[in-house]
Formats: structure tokens, sequence, C-alpha cells
């Protein structure tokens, strides 16, 4: 890693002289990037390496001002980077190296490495609240906005690039759920879209990363439903069968996907605060997957679903730890059963 020299081993001066010549680099790297903007997209490969190695062996001791600076960098090297790529299909070889697509593994790793000064601040000034909760995740949803439409479902298929994109994209719904309702509406979708598609990986922690990024987005909306605020109201009413969808495609997960046992627990705690939400909904979803079904095994979801719902209300129908610890066994109970007399897809 070049620039693990610039880590904080000595104090002082010595190191606040290095702060301030990465500082002075931005204008040069900002003019360098504008110049080659039409061409040339490895000299904007080599400013993000720079630029992820920054954040990840200095950002943590950088100053409020510096590390806004660094923020400021990062937003117009990656609106160049994807303005580079815009309208254009990333064409997979599928018999080709991970390496071939390391700029894209490169813009995760460095918004993964700008989110830490969130986590870890070792600077002798602190950033504001204001700063960390502002500024750090405006830079990495911009981030992430402009490098969602690379991400087709050929390049996650890399194992390298999917666990650096779905952790990302999971920790920020995780960390930041309080965000969510701000983010423009076709952002928010994506950012859903992602999750529904994790949930389904093949890659275990993937898929369970996902799961539990749905719970706390779900969960997030309840908990401010139940305290008298808007949650995720103002996306719902774009799209006004969001939870439902989700739930569907989990009771589907459950019911009828072979690869489930290594995340039966995390599918199974996320629709939990998707059954809250749309109690009527998961009613009428039951009666659509019976009435899918041949006459001879109605008659045993019928009761199969009776039950989860009364182990739903018996354990007080809302979000509380007794639920939470309750609930996953009578999710799993309700897949055993269901399994047991439904095909397997």
């Amino acid at each position: 890693m070049p620039l693990a020299f610039l880590e904080r081993t000595v104090p002082g001066s010595h190191y606040e002289l290095g702060e301030s010549f990465v500082e002075q680099t931005y204008d040069g790297m900002t003019l360098l990037l504008t110049m080659h903007v039409s061409g040339a997209q490895s000299v904007v490969f080599e400013v993000l390496q720079y630029l992820r190695d920054i954040a990840e062996h200095l950002l943590i001791f950088m100053s409020s001002s510096r590390s806004m600076a660094l923020y400021e960098a990062c937003g117009k090297a990656l609106k160049i980077y994807t303005d580079q790529h815009a309208g254009s299909v990333r064409r997979v070889d599928p018999t080709s190296e991970e390496d071939a697509y390391e700029d894209v593994v490169c813009v995760l790793q460095l918004l993964s490495n700008l989110i830490t000064k969130d986590l870890v601040d070792q600077s002798d000034e602190p950033a504001s609240e204001k700063d960390r909760d502002v500024k750090v995740t405006d830079v990495v949803f911009f981030g992430l906005k402009k490098v969602m439409p690379l991400m087709t479902e050929g390049l996650l298929q890399f194992p390298e690039l999917a666990t650096q994109y779905f952790s990302l994209v999971g920790f920020m719904v995780q960390t930041f759920s309080d965000k969510l309702s701000g983010l423009e509406p076709e952002l928010f979708q994506q950012v859903v879209s992602s999750l529904v598609f994790g949930s389904q990986s093949t890659n275990s922690p993937v898929a369970r990363n996902s799961l539990q990024a749905i719970s706390v987005m779900a969960g997030h909306h309840v908990s401010e439903k139940v305290k008298g605020g808007e949650g995720l109201s103002a996306h719902l009413a774009v799209k006004p069968d969001l939870f439902l969808g989700i739930l569907r495609t989990l009771l589907d997960m459950l019911m009828f996907q072979r690869s489930l046992w290594d995340r039966l627990d995390a599918c199974s705690l996320a629709v939990l605060p998707l059954l809250v939400c749309e109690q009527e909904g998961f009613q009428r979803l039951a009666e659509e997957l019976v009435a899918s079904q041949p006459e001879t095994v109605r008659p045993r979801l019928v009761k199969a679903f009776h039950k989860l719902h009364a182990s739903h209300a018996a354990c007080g129908g809302g979000l509380d730890r007794a639920g939470r610890r309750r609930f996953p066994e009578a999710m799993k109970e309700f897949t055993m059963s269901c399994r047991g007399f439904l095909q397997t897809k």
C-alpha cells in the first residue's frame, strides 16, 4: 500500500507536514482529471487509488477541515469517473480475472474507507456531529448513487466485488437508517433493489448481510411510526407495495428455494418487521400463496399460516426483544412444515 508510510507513526510537525502536502495535491488532481475527462481512464483510476489510500491511512487522523477537503476531492473524482462510464454497458467476460474490474472495486473501497471516519476519529480536532452526519454520509451516498448503475448482475458474480459492494450498502443502511428517508426516490429504490438481490445470493455472508439491512430498514420505519414520525412514508407514497414486494420475495425463499438454511434466522428477522408493516397485506399474500397451490395441500398451508399468525400475535405483534427472540423459532417451524409438503424449486 503506497501510503502506508504516512500513517501516524511519528508525532507532531512531521505528520502535520505530510498531511499538509497531501491536502495541497487535491487541486492539482482535480485539474489533471478535468484535462483527461474525455479519455485516459487510467489517469482517473490512478487518482482514485491515491484517494483510496489517503482515506485508508490518513483520514482517521485528519482534522475536520482537512477531512472536508478530502471529501470534496473524492466527490469530484467520483463524478468524473462515473461520467466517463455514463451510458456505457460494461461487458463482462465470465472467463476474465477479477482484476479486470479493479476500478470498480477501488471505488467501493474508497467509499468504505471514507465512512470509517464516522467510526474512528483520532484527530486532535474531531469533526463536529454535523460534519460527520452530513458530510461523510452525503459523499458516500453520492458515491453509491454514481456507482450503482455500473453494478450489473454480471459484475456481481465476482466474489470480491460482490462482497465489497453488498457490505458497503448493508453497512450504510444499518448504520444510517435515519438518513434513508432523505434519499432521492431513485437512489432509495436502487438501494432496496440491491438488498433484495443480495438476499438471494449464493454467497452466504452477502445474503445474511443484505437480510440484516432489510430488517433494520423496515424496523426503523416501524419504530418511527410508533413514535409518531414519518419513517419511510415518503418513499412508500411513491411505491406503496414496497414492503409487500420484499415480503413476497422472502416468503418465496422460505417456502420454495433450496438454498436457505444458511440464512434462515436472518430471513426470519427480516420478515418480522415487514409483517408488522404489512399485516393486512400479509393476509392477502397468504391467500394468494394458498390459491396458487394444488387443492390437496391448501388446507395444510392454511393451517401453517394460521399458526404463524397466532405465534406472531402471541409475541405481542411488535418488535420488542421477546418477539425478536421467539419469532424466528415460529418462522423456522412454519418453514419446515411447508417444505414438508410443498415442491421446492
